[in-house]
């Protein structure tokens, strides 16, 4: 079974075209017995718990009130993800996300990594 971390700037149950569009590959990623799935995510609303507690995979929620803590701690839940489990694949999505990743990548540089950018 391959591990897959995905780090979105953006997840449901909020609006946004960057939240819905890793909600989905969780989700379908997460249906594949071959893959499991662990979402890093920040917080952005208050049902964003009760949210996560209906889904068949991890949610890891950062309350980013503080951009500045926001970023140390993501940066930590990163590092203990990658170090707890052997993740096979980081999927980036969203600006928050790439930032985080591209700080963190020199650390584990062996892992596979996609990256995708949103915008017009």
């Amino acid at each position: 079974m391959a591990n897959i971390l995905l780090l979105s700037s953006e997840f449901p149950p909020g609006p946004g075209g960057i939240g819905n569009h890793a909600y989905c590959l969780a989700l379908n990623l997460q249906s594949n017995r071959r893959y499991s799935v662990k979402v890093i995510t920040r917080v952005r609303t208050s049902a964003d718990h009760a949210f996560d507690d209906k889904l068949s995979y991890e949610i890891d929620r950062i309350n980013s009130s503080n951009k500045l803590y926001g970023l140390f701690i993501g940066l930590l839940k990163i590092f203990l993800a990658l170090t707890d489990k052997k993740h096979s694949l980081i999927i980036c999505s969203g600006s928050w996300a790439l930032i985080l990743i591209g700080l963190i990548k020199p650390i584990f540089p062996s892992i596979k990594l996609i990256n995708m950018a949103h915008g017009c």
